[in-house]
């Protein structure tokens, strides 16, 4: 298992996770990315406030960006 790291990029901000997670491998990440921006835009959607545009940035423990889930792909069907 590895650690990665999944950064929640805004158009205004970013919200950085000080404590990752760990997953089999990069992709496994890249999965719980996209569902959890999935699930943030449902909750955005549920609360009458739009489409939230969110990236994930995908980091390992020394900080590079491995991966980029783009807002784009929420929208993708399945």
């Amino acid at each position: 298992m590895s650690k990665f790291f999944l950064h929640q990029v805004f158009a205004s901000h970013r919200i950085s996770d000080p404590d990752g997670s760990e997953f089999q491998n990069l992709n496994d990440a890249r999965i719980e990315a996209l569902a959890a921006a999935q699930e943030i835009t449902a909750n955005s959607l549920r609360a009458g406030k739009g489409l939230v545009a969110i990236d994930f940035e995908i980091a390992d423990d020394a900080g590079n960006i491995l991966s980029v889930v783009p807002f784009h792909k929420v929208l993708e069907p399945a």
